[in-house]
């Protein structure tokens, strides 16, 4: 039995919870690391297999970004296009590696992986979210 206002069991839509999660596969195929500024960073952007445009935070557009800027900003386009180039399927792969439970489904009841992942479009507990997170900052090892 959970105690009282216990919610560490249900799943929610974990806004940017897959955002680090396109970076590791990135960084392995020479990405758009500091300086590059090659992922697009302007809002509106339209995507193969996305429906309607991307939009950024506040509707701005922030032309040519590196990893890191789009990262310091939260650009969506600029993680939606990262996620398309590395992949929906090795990001889904790269977060269950990272500790997301394989339980945890991260792709659509057919089984595809749709490039929203990069922002996070699949349901996921806190816990599985902060375990998921944890080996960014344990130097690559999952906890």
């Amino acid at each position: 039995m959970r105690p009282a206002g216990d919610t560490s069991h249900i799943g929610t839509q974990g806004r940017n919870s897959s955002r680090p999660h396109p970076a590791p596969g990135a960084t392995a195929r020479e990405a758009p690391v500091a300086g590059s500024g090659r992922l697009d960073g302007d809002d509106g952007e339209s995507f193969p297999g996305i429906a309607r445009p991307v939009s950024n935070f506040g509707g701005t557009s922030w032309g040519r970004v590196d990893l890191v800027e789009a990262t310091r900003r939260s650009i969506n386009t600029a993680y939606i296009e990262l996620g398309i180039e590395v992949g929906p399927a090795e990001v889904a792969e790269t977060a269950h590696a990272a500790g997301i439970p394989d339980e945890r489904p991260l792709a659509s009841a057919d089984g595809s992986v749709e490039a929203g992942i990069a922002l996070g479009s699949y349901e996921v507990q806190v816990i599985d979210q902060a375990v998921g997170y944890a080996p960014f900052a344990n130097r690559g090892v999952p906890v």
